[in-house]
């Protein structure tokens, strides 16, 4: 039995459990497609969420600039933020540890998905040691908010989000697989997150062991360019460290348009060209997912049909194709 159909003949055999039973395993259900992919809510990314929401966290898209300033929220985060109040010492607290580590909420989600689950938020081998002093915060946070009451008050909303995903996931995932030179079988698992407490848009992941979690934040539509991008990601991260890493070239680029390495460059750039491909943009949204020096990812695009056909490898595809990006515009 392949791993793939063992995850299934695993999920089938949850599904058939009396009620009581499945609930203490995993009480807001999580949904699986037919091809095994988790998607769920998380109590730590919801909690993480609701901590930065109540300290000020507002990134959202701006519906309004005057005469006051007003931004697009989900239902879900308005309750959220109406919901949960921090008290003062808690708040100081966190303040402290957010001015001694100014990462990227992104960052902070991904360190959120190491941690064990609630109430205790422990940090696990695959946590970051730098910021693993937000466990016992997040701890806090989670018992003082009674997290665990108002995050099964809006399990209806996130599982509506979640069966918007249920029908389309599989087709893009198995497909930018295929174009990624991937076996069948060959980690990491995918599994989708959804985030109503961020804005619409936000997205990241975060690999944890074999697992790759998918954060995807509201949408009004099942936001599948930003899922198969951050899959393709995964993959072609450490492909583009060994082959784009010592660039000076692409490091002056990278540096120009604000990524942090030549790596974090070539990756960006094959990560959206592969995504646009397997989610056929149209030609304006693929021009979207060019802007601000991606301009390289429009010259990829049509290379990633050729290489599903060809016998070259990913890396050297990645290899051969690398000077698309050093003649990018942002090196001028």
């Amino acid at each position: 039995m392949t791993p793939r159909r063992a995850l299934l003949a695993t999920v089938l055999a949850l599904l058939a459990l009396p009620a009581p039973s499945r609930a203490e395993q995993d009480w807001f259900a999580s949904l699986y497609t037919n091809e095994g992919i988790e998607m769920r809510a998380d109590e730590r990314v919801f909690t993480l969420y609701a901590a930065l929401n109540a300290m000020g966290y507002d990134e959202a898209p701006v519906s309004r600039r005057f005469p006051v300033p007003a931004r697009e929220m989900h239902a879900v985060r308005l309750k959220v933020r109406e919901a949960l109040k921090v008290d003062r010492a808690l708040a100081a607290k966190l303040d402290a540890f957010f001015t001694e580590h100014p990462e990227t909420a992104e960052l902070y989600g991904r360190q959120a998905l190491t941690l064990r689950g609630p109430p205790t938020f422990e940090p696990t081998a695959d946590s970051s040691a730098a910021l693993r002093g937000i466990g016992p915060l997040l701890s806090e946070v989670y018992t003082g908010g009674k997290l665990a009451e108002l995050f099964g008050q809006v399990q209806d909303e996130y599982r509506s989000a979640l069966k918007g995903y249920h029908a389309v996931i599989d087709g893009p995932v198995l497909e930018v697989r295929r174009l990624l030179k991937m076996k069948e079988d060959e980690p990491p698992r995918v599994t989708l997150v959804i985030n109503l407490l961020d804005g619409r848009g936000s997205a990241f992941s975060g690999l944890v062991g074999e697992d790759l979690y998918v954060v995807l934040g509201p949408s009004t539509e099942p936001d599948l360019y930003s899922l198969v991008r951050e899959v393709a990601r995964a993959k072609l991260a450490p492909v583009a460290a060994s082959k784009a890493g010592t660039s000076k070239v692409l490091a002056e680029i990278a540096a120009a348009v604000g990524a942090k390495s030549a790596a974090d460059f070539a990756t960006e750039v094959f990560a959206r060209a592969f995504a646009a491909a397997v989610v056929k943009l149209p030609e304006d949204k693929l021009a979207e997912k060019a802007a601000g020096g991606f301009q390289a990812v429009l010259d990829v695009y049509p290379l990633i049909g050729k290489l599903a056909s060809s016998g070259s490898s990913l890396e050297s595809f990645v290899a051969e194709n690398l000077w698309i990006l050093a003649k990018e515009p942002a090196a001028n």
